[in-house]
């Protein structure tokens, strides 16, 4: 179970702060194209 729930807090660390910064980090050019399918899809 120790096992799993380091595997479960990895993911999830990643997902909440390293998702952010990601997105920060990246140029605005990535950011028109994730518009773009954003309203392609909407």
């Amino acid at each position: 179970m120790a096992g799993n729930k380091a595997n479960d807090e990895v993911p999830r660390k990643q997902h909440g702060p390293g998702k952010e910064k990601r997105v920060l980090r990246v140029s605005p050019r990535r950011k028109r194209s994730a518009t773009k399918v954003t309203e392609e899809l909407g």
